[in-house]
């Protein structure tokens, strides 16, 4: 599947626990903090901390894929793209 950036090109990416129990996704991303707080191999950086549940990392496809290996399908890794707001007027 052909992505729209470069592999080395250091992006954005929220990174959340899966599924629905929060006590569970909180568990996970202790675990997903740690993990990246411990790396010196891999380039990833936390960028912010929205919640106990979800994280923004600066990191390159390589990494991104190396985190979703590692925790399989405990985490939802996704592009942290801009959102812009619809005005009323515009629906």
């Amino acid at each position: 599947m052909a992505h729209p950036f470069e592999e080395s090109e250091v992006k954005r990416w929220l990174v959340s626990g899966a599924g629905t129990d929060s006590l569970i996704k909180s568990q996970v991303m202790k675990k997903v903090t740690n993990f990246i707080s411990e790396q010196r191999n891999l380039d990833v950086q936390i960028v912010n901390t929205i919640d106990s549940e979800t994280i923004v990392i600066r990191a390159t496809l390589d990494t991104v894929k190396a985190l979703q290996i590692t925790f399989g399908d405990s985490i939802i890794i996704a592009s942290d793209t801009e959102v812009h707001l619809f005005s009323p007027f515009e629906i």
